[in-house]
């Protein structure tokens, strides 16, 4: 009886990881056909690439760490700024 419980909890992860991925889907299709008809204002805002690459590398460290992987970085120590969308502000 535990085993049909634990297969249906499973299976209902499973319908909505799968729903929240369409869902992102769908609205991502939604934005690009709003970006196209000129019904989507961005919000762009000048970003550095090197903390954007530090974050990342420091989301990361500790899974590597865990496993045993050393990560190495080597970063610009002069700012690099690029253009970027912030998240959640594109609506």
């Amino acid at each position: 009886m535990e085993t049909l419980a634990a297969e249906g909890m499973h299976g209902v992860d499973v319908i909505e990881r799968n729903a929240k991925a369409q869902t992102k889907l769908i609205e991502d299709l939604l934005d690009v056909s709003r970006i196209t008809t000129g019904k989507l204002r961005l919000n762009v805002r000048h970003i550095s690439l090197t903390q954007v690459a530090q974050s990342a590398v420091d989301v990361v460290r500790p899974a590597a760490e865990a496993k045993q992987i050393k990560l190495e970085t080597e970063l610009a120590r002069r700012p690099t700024r690029s253009m970027a969308i912030p998240i959640g502000s594109s609506r």
